[in-house]
């Protein structure tokens, strides 16, 4: 769900043409989330180190999800008014994917 709110959902589409938004093969906001998580727990146990104060940590996985996956392609939808379109054209370029060499998609061993 959290790829569905956070617009990730919505890019796939936007790169192979297709109409229906769909979820990354992965657990990517998990992991998104659980990478915001350790950076913040350092800082805070880097700020408790320094003062002797602790701190409040929070993680909203919505907003990491959006700050991981979006923060590319929401450059001129952060106007206002807002400049289309809403994806970085790098990003959702059809010809953005892997090829196939001599010996497949893999590397060669």
């Amino acid at each position: 769900m959290v790829q569905a709110v956070s617009g990730a959902s919505f890019m796939i589409p936007m790169q192979d043409g297709t109409t229906e938004p769909r979820y990354f093969p992965g657990l990517v906001a998990d992991k998104t989330t659980g990478l915001h998580a350790a950076y913040a727990m350092l800082a805070a146990f880097l700020h408790k180190e320094r003062t002797g104060r602790g701190q409040f940590v929070e993680v909203p996985m919505m907003e990491c999800m959006v700050s991981f996956t979006m923060a590319e392609n929401l450059y001129g939808h952060t106007f206002v008014p807002a400049k289309p379109p809403i994806a970085y054209a790098r990003s959702i370029n059809p010809m953005r994917k892997p090829y196939k060499t001599k010996d497949n998609y893999t590397p060669s061993p």
